[in-house]
């Protein structure tokens, strides 16, 4: 799908969650509109576009912030987030996403993970 149908479909709303799914599921979407997506109001679209390889880093910025920490979580794993991002994730209120931030970052032993030992 062109850049140019997309936007048309979504304008329509005739692009289903399924298939918004699918667009942020496959590695050959265009950027922009994984950027898109990175917006949409379902949770697996978003899901999705921060696990795909080819996901923008304008998506990943977008993603970091997500409610979901199992999104968020994704978004530390990913070498392309910004250093600037993946600082902030490392005081994220999730153990999970402090800990793939600390890992991408490869900064693990500095990061508090929560653990009294």
């Amino acid at each position: 799908m062109t850049f140019e149908e997309f936007e048309i479909q979504m304008a329509l709303g005739s692009l289903s969650d399924t298939v918004k799914s699918q667009l942020a599921w496959d590695p050959n979407t265009p950027g922009t509109i994984l950027t898109i997506l990175a917006r949409d109001a379902y949770w697996t679209v978003r899901h999705n576009v921060a696990k795909n390889s080819n996901a923008p880093v304008k998506a990943l910025i977008a993603l970091s912030t997500d409610k979901h920490w199992w999104i968020r979580r994704e978004v530390a794993a990913d070498s392309k987030t910004p250093e600037e991002i993946l600082i902030n994730m490392t005081e994220d209120d999730n153990i999970t996403v402090r800990g793939n931030a600390a890992l991408t970052l490869g900064r693990e032993r500095d990061i508090d993970l929560g653990f009294d030992c």
